[in-house]
């Protein structure tokens, strides 16, 4: 019945139209909103989709065992990189720091690009604002020649040495080196690698280099850090199997330009503050990181870390105190009474920076020290104050230690000095970890 009456309603023309046209409104203003939400979440998906992209690329085109076997010289392995860009099945990119090996392999690409047509390679360089005057004349000359096919990448943040330094200190490099190595290289990096969506990177490393490169091979997945492993990423090396005496011969052959600080006793070239010149019969390496107990910068060997555990290792001064030779006697030792802001007890750490267990101690000391300082005020931590002390810089004054009971036998040395109700230390013996130490200390 009321379906019936419904029907035969009859509504006025003029009012039958205005709803006509309002309803088409409706319509574009609907399909318009669909479009900005699409686009909104086009990006982001994007960017998703490429990292699986990544990962199914590298699944579907790379058995590391088959390529190990099947190229075994630098022009197979190079064709090989041609002929996956030609064919858009990975986004390689080549990484530079303009040593030897990295211009053999610019080389042989160019003379690959220009003869036999294969894609331009994109080419990132590191400039970790702390390298030689002559690297960065070097460095002119290649972004004059090579321009926009040339990204250079600097530590986050920062444009010139003055401003890393005022942030992290002049002597980071050789103090902190995993901090250092981290910030100035690991970091940036990765920015590149990510920005580019690479799948895979080239290097110029080579198994006569030493150390840690003597077992390498042509082909090797990135297992730096738990988003390389997640992606896949690959690691090639044309010139694994080359000498040092073949790269510069064809670098002579070839009249190839190189840094002049090669033909003035260095034979691998870094930073001003960890590169040195070595002898004549010294391995190619051996001016790298010298008494600093490590043979790599970091590029190769420390992770990529998340977005937490970056916070965790900067240098968050506000959260420990560095101390020096009188500031180990009024805060540690507490000779005038004047403990700093009412705290009744001292976490120390006898350090020395060129300790290999020290420098993998340092993040989770960094991690420690926000977590005393960020501890409320009814836990027990917040009557702690962390610190740190320097050994290779400063003297140890082992008699007004052993007053409160501290012998520094080695290091990283773990103490907790308490004020409360009397003066003593009592040190830590157990694993250099945060957990357990978080734990002793509460």
């Amino acid at each position: 019945m009321i379906m019936t009456q419904f029907k035969r309603r009859k509504k006025p023309k003029q009012q039958h139209q205005a709803i006509k046209i309002g309803s088409g409104a409706f319509v574009v203003l609907l399909v318009v909103l669909m479009v900005v939400v699409f686009l909104c979440m086009s990006e982001s998906e994007q960017w998703l989709q490429s990292q699986a992209d990544s990962k199914n690329a590298i699944a579907k085109h790379v058995n590391l065992t088959r390529l190990n076997d099947e190229y075994q010289t630098v022009d197979d392995i190079l064709h090989w990189i041609c002929s996956r860009m030609a064919s858009k099945d990975l986004r390689i990119v080549d990484l530079t720091n303009w040593g030897p090996s990295s211009l053999v392999i610019l080389h042989k690409l160019e003379q690959l690009q220009r003869l036999q047509g294969c894609p331009t390679i994109p080419v990132i360089t590191i400039d970790t604002l702390h390298l030689f005057p002559e690297s960065y004349i070097f460095l002119a000359s290649k972004k004059k020649s090579m321009g926009q096919n040339l990204l250079i990448v600097k530590p986050k943040k920062y444009e010139t040495a003055e401003g890393f330094d005022l942030r992290y200190g002049k002597d980071l490099a050789v103090e902190h080196p995993q901090q250092y190595a981290y910030w100035s290289k690991v970091e940036p990096m990765y920015r590149a690698l990510n920005g580019l969506r690479a799948d895979a990177w080239i290097t110029g490393r080579r198994r006569s280099q030493g150390g840690e490169r003597t077992k390498i091979q042509a082909f090797e997945l990135d297992t730096n850090n738990k988003v390389a492993r997640q992606q896949q990423r690959l690691k090639i090396n044309p010139l694994f199997d080359w000498t040092y005496e073949q790269v510069w011969d064809y670098i002579r052959d070839n009249e190839i330009p190189y840094n002049p600080l090669y033909d003035q006793g260095y034979k691998s070239l870094g930073d001003v503050r960890t590169t040195s010149k070595v002898e004549e019969n010294e391995s190619e390496r051996a001016g790298r990181f010298k008494g600093m107990n490590k043979t790599e910068c970091g590029i190769h060997n420390l992770p990529m870390l998340s977005s937490s555990a970056e916070e965790e290792m900067k240098p968050k001064l506000e959260t420990y105190l560095e101390l020096a030779r009188d500031t180990l006697d009024s805060v540690v030792l507490n000779e005038d009474n004047s403990r700093r802001s009412g705290k009744d007890n001292v976490f120390i750490v006898f350090y020395h920076p060129q300790c290999g267990h020290c420098q993998r101690f340092e993040p989770a000391f960094f991690q420690l020290a926000n977590e005393i300082a960020e501890a409320p005020e009814s836990a027990l931590l917040h009557k702690t104050i962390a610190t740190r002390f320097n050994i290779g810089r400063y003297h140890t004054p082992e008699s007004k230690l052993k007053k409160v009971g501290m012998e520094v036998t080695g290091t990283p040395a773990v103490f907790l000095v308490k004020h409360q109700p009397s003066r003593h230390a009592v040190e830590y013996k157990g694993p250099r970890s945060r957990l357990p130490i978080l734990l002793w200390l509460r």
